[in-house]
């Protein structure tokens, strides 16, 4: 228990550090690059800190808790607070990259109001934030290249931003960070598995659950499309992926849905 405790004054005491760098921030004294990175840090603290909550909690009896629980409420306050101020920052750098020269025509600068989402180096997010940051970013001619950095950073997260957070936000960087990115990241085999991955790793269910049976399903099907689009031959593989999801059905739901197959045939993902 010990163990834990000194943990979780460890992970507090660095809560503390990022608040006072985080409060001092402003426009004139960072950069989009520091802010990423140090909502990155904060992000990991806050995981941290939740896991350390649930192994003291799960050790304790509830009035034992009780006398530690402030220590947990205050820091996850302060987490809130920090992540509030860092992403009102990092909206604001990124409509500054959107705004206009003073002489520009109207026609070549408008640029869509888009929350870009975080990419953190997880592979099986890549093919949907490749598509929509390469629609809504790289080929906006409207934009410079600085200004693709600054979305680009502040679209980035864990292992992403690690790969492109040294370079200076200039023109010059933009297309060789894109690039270092795409090179790690746009590999078939790589994403293949990693699709696979989260398929195959999704959790059983335990007992009938109908928001857990949805996110089952859409898990599922949101794999299947991943897996199409690069090419995979999915439409031979209904019986191995149907199999694979009635595995991880709760006993009552899998008796169910047998019960509902009329026929001999090998049920398809449809």
């Amino acid at each position: 228990m010990e163990v834990l405790y000194r943990r979780k004054r460890q992970v507090i005491s660095k809560i503390e550090q990022y608040k006072a760098k985080v409060n001092a921030m402003t426009m004139e004294n960072t950069t989009v690059v520091e802010v990423a990175v140090y909502l990155e840090k904060v992000e990991k603290s806050e995981r941290d800190l939740e896991k350390n909550q649930t192994d003291v909690s799960d050790l304790l009896d509830d009035e034992t808790y009780e006398t530690v629980a402030e220590d947990y409420t205050s820091a996850f306050k302060t987490v809130g607070e920090m992540e509030v101020s860092l992403k009102k920052l990092r909206r604001i750098f990124s409509n500054q990259a959107g705004q206009p020269p003073v002489n520009a025509t109207f026609t070549d600068v408008k640029l869509p109001k888009l929350e870009l989402p975080t990419f953190s180096g997880d592979p099986f997010e890549w093919l949907s934030f490749h598509d929509l940051f390469t629609a809504s970013i790289h080929n906006n001619a409207a934009l410079k290249g600085s200004q693709k950095m600054q979305y680009l950073v502040s679209a980035c997260g864990g292992q992403a931003l690690d790969m492109i957070k040294s370079f200076p936000v200039s023109d010059g960087n933009y297309d060789e960070a894109w690039d270092i990115l795409k090179a790690r990241y746009q590999n078939t085999r790589e994403l293949v598995n990693s699709i696979l991955r989260k398929f195959c790793g999704q959790a059983n269910l335990k007992e009938e659950d109908g928001p857990s049976l949805r996110k089952l399903i859409d898990t599922s099907l949101e794999c299947v499309r991943s897996l199409k689009i690069l090419k995979m031959p999915t439409s031979h593989w209904d019986a191995l992926l149907v199999h694979i999801i009635g595995e991880k059905l709760d006993a009552e739901t899998r008796r169910q849905w047998e019960l509902s197959l009329t026929t001999e045939a090998v049920p398809t993902l449809e």
